[in-house]
């Protein structure tokens, strides 16, 4: 259904575009752009006749909110920038215009899902990394050694045993279902667990080809039914994970190395904590007999243009998204380039260089890898939405971990079917 009505609204805001051709109405020299206002003063340097408008992303919630009302409104930017999950519907032939660049310099494999039948619709940014953040205060505190190098969930639920019997108050950890937003942090127990989402093409689901799947929906069950995670996980959001770590209110749970740093600056500058926590970031634990590391979803940022008939336009446009593609990766701290042709800027590479835990989990995610969710389709929205009523079902203990595995598989299926059609 939201494919229907987003391609009804795109044909009614095209119609008008097509017919006229090449007289667009354009003035030439103003280009809209939602979200990337901080590119702004590099932008102005490099095209110095152009005059950039910004609309900025309303990132409160897992939705398109801010680029459905612009659509909706018969207003599109000329040019998006944000989450790749949230791009995918935009990433289509009826919307997004092709690009014709020079791929040399990209990562080609990244890059290949930009595309639809061989055309490439948009860039990626620099790809960032995540892991599981252990505050170690809390884990000597409660008795528990980790283990150097590979773990398994069972080592993961000793630690969350002993957290929960020592004198921490906090959570061993958090699981949340409450909107999609940072989906990939909890998309990483299905890597654990040894589950491929998707078959090659994309066609169906694969969640229950092994018997990973009923497991993995046992295991977040477990953490819930234990207390290792609160009670409230069915309607949790990560809304409260990234003030929880920081403040040490959490002891464990995904996240991205590199924002750990600046989440301690903060609590300390809010006198939520006294001074930094000791921490590490390791892979998340797999199930006995996956190989760890597992891959970790490949989730990043992302630029795209407007089609458009006018050539000038056209053209000016695909300068504008190459640039960013390549300056939203220079200050991109900790996260692996997708090109190969730019450089950190000092400042960044300083700060990559004094931070050896996001460097530990990139030299670990070059071997583990990445899976993708399906990020760059149109149908990624629906597909990352459709688990949240049923982890909620589950937590809850309204439905069983068979149940929820099958519920999961059959409703994502039906939305790779609709979109088919």
């Amino acid at each position: 259904m939201r494919k229907l009505i987003l391609m009804c609204i795109i044909a009614l805001m095209t119609f008008p575009l097509l017919a006229e051709g090449v007289n667009e109405d354009w003035d030439g020299v103003t280009v809209s752009i939602a979200g990337g206002r901080g590119f702004d003063e590099m932008l102005v340097a490099e095209f110095p006749g152009i005059t950039f408008e910004y609309a900025d992303i309303d990132q409160s919630t897992g939705e398109n909110i801010t680029m459905s009302a612009l659509v909706a409104a018969g207003n599109p930017p000329d040019i998006y920038c944000g989450f790749a999950g949230r791009a995918g519907m935009y990433l289509v032939p009826e919307y997004a215009q092709p690009l014709n660049i020079d791929e040399s310099v990209w990562n080609q494999a990244v890059l290949d899902t930009y595309k639809h039948g061989g055309v490439l619709y948009g860039l990626p940014y620099a790809l960032p990394v995540q892991g599981m953040a252990i505050n170690t205060d809390i884990v000597d505190a409660a008795g528990y050694d980790i283990p150097d190098g590979p773990w398994t969930i069972f080592d993961y639920l000793e630690m969350l045993d002993r957290i929960k019997k020592s004198d921490y108050e906090g959570d061993p950890t958090y699981l949340y279902a409450g909107s999609p937003s940072a989906d990939y942090f909890w998309l990483n127990w299905f890597s654990a667990f040894g589950i491929d989402l998707f078959d090659e093409g994309y066609t169906r689901s694969t969640f229950n080809d092994t018997e990973g799947g009923v497991e993995a929906m046992k295991f977040l069950k477990h953490l819930v039914d234990e207390g290792y995670s609160p009670a409230a996980s069915a309607t949790n959001t990560v809304n409260e994970v990234l003030p929880g770590f920081r403040e040490g209110k959490i002891a464990t749970t995904g996240f991205r190395p590199n924002w750990i740093p600046d989440h301690l600056a903060v609590a300390i500058d809010q006198g939520k904590i006294d001074k930094a926590f000791n921490y590490i970031v390791k892979p998340f634990p797999v199930r006995p007999g996956v190989v760890w590391p597992a891959p970790i979803p490949g989730v990043g940022t992302c630029v795209l243009a407007h089609k458009t008939e006018n050539p000038d336009k056209a053209k000016m446009l695909t300068d504008i998204v190459v640039f960013i593609g390549g300056i939203a990766q220079i200050n991109s701290s900790g996260d692996i380039l997708t090109r190969s042709d730019i450089s950190l800027t000092e400042e960044a590479q300083a700060k990559y260089d004094a931070d050896p835990v996001t460097q530990g989990i990139i030299a670990m995610t070059a071997i583990g890898g990445f899976m993708d969710p399906g990020y760059t389709y149109e149908w990624y929205g629906e597909t990352r939405e459709c688990a949240l009523p049923i982890l909620r079902d589950l937590y809850n203990g309204d439905i069983t971990p068979e149940q929820a595995a099958q519920e999961y598989e059959d409703a994502v299926n039906a939305i790779l079917e609709e979109y088919a059609q």
